[in-house]
């Protein structure tokens, strides 16, 4: 086995077609498919199912391009490093939608205050999208919602969040002193898309009760949400810190909820098989400054 093979398997995964990965490659297609052949036999394993004309990576192959892709990226690293020390480089970070608004800005810039020959590129997704493109090396390191439980990944909790459940000031649940899940389980409730992490928990909390629920309104943006139940009778569960404008000046409401109370981490996660540069070990050392007690939660990884 090669880099050359690997870098093939990867572009035949990521393309998800052997003949655009040749055109991509600048090879023969008969060139790509004996790589392929040739891990696959080397391994003895099955990297892709082909079916008709299509190509579909296995479970296998799956686990196969976590390992070629940090094999690759690190060898990459290795080359640029050695050959042109001085060279810009590039870190791509990713980050949850709620992070992303009110967090991830001002790291940025103080990030590009330190380093000012490198670029840091921001990918702004769901929680669950940011882990897997940590999993699979398009992301060198994330900042999601809540705990990520997988044994791949390192997890460093750097700020706790609180989630409510609030309305407009016109609804008629402001005037209960008490509420209860099933109050808010008959009113229209506004949410976020599946995936993202307070969608997740307030799924498996009407889940837990066997409580339906009625979703009317669907969303990837945490401000549509927000604008549109200043407009219209519903609920939504969102992070106190994306709405206390809102409850400051009285267009949004904070439901007394009983018994509960949501509280949750924002988490910083890396594979644990990356290689850590100075550059990406400064910019966790920046987002965990976002804790006061961060000095508590540096390991020595994190010796700048």
């Amino acid at each position: 086995m090669g880099l050359r093979q690997l870098r093939i398997f990867t572009e035949v995964y990521q393309e998800k077609s052997i003949t655009k990965a040749a055109d991509k490659l600048h090879i023969v297609q008969p060139s790509v498919s004996l790589a392929i052949k040739e891990l696959e036999e080397e391994y003895g394993i099955k990297l892709f199912d082909r079916i008709g004309r299509g190509i579909f990576v296995t479970e296998t192959g799956e686990a196969f391009y976590e390992y070629a892709s940090h094999i690759i990226s690190l060898y990459d690293e290795m080359e640029n490093k050695m050959k042109s020390p001085s060279a810009p480089f590039q870190i791509n970070m990713g980050s949850s939608i709620t992070i992303g608004c009110f967090i991830v800005p001002h790291i940025i810039a103080r990030f590009r205050d330190i380093y000012k020959n490198g670029e840091i590129n921001v990918r702004i997704q769901n929680s669950k999208q940011i882990v897997q493109g940590v999993m699979k090396n398009e992301i060198d390191i994330g900042v999601v919602e809540d705990r990520v439980e997988d044994d791949k990944l390192i997890s460093i909790p750097f700020l706790k969040d609180q989630l409510l459940f609030v309305c407009n000031n016109s609804n008629q649940l402001t005037k209960k002193n008490k509420i209860e899940l099933e109050d808010i389980a008959r009113q229209p409730l506004f949410m976020r898309e599946p995936g993202s992490a307070s969608r997740e928990i307030a799924d498996g909390l009407f889940k837990a009760n066997q409580i339906k629920i009625n979703i009317a309104w669907e969303s990837i943006s945490n401000q549509s949400i927000i604008h549109a139940l200043k407009e219209n009778e519903g609920i939504t569960v969102i992070s106190h810190k994306l709405v206390e404008k809102e409850i400051a000046e009285g267009s949004l409401y904070v439901l007394p909820l009983y018994p509960e109370e949501f509280k949750r981490e924002f988490i910083l996660i890396y594979h644990r098989n990356k290689y850590l540069t100075p550059a990406i070990k400064s910019l966790i050392g920046l987002i965990c400054e976002e804790k006061k007690e961060s000095r508590h939660i540096k390991t020595d990884f994190l010796n700048l």
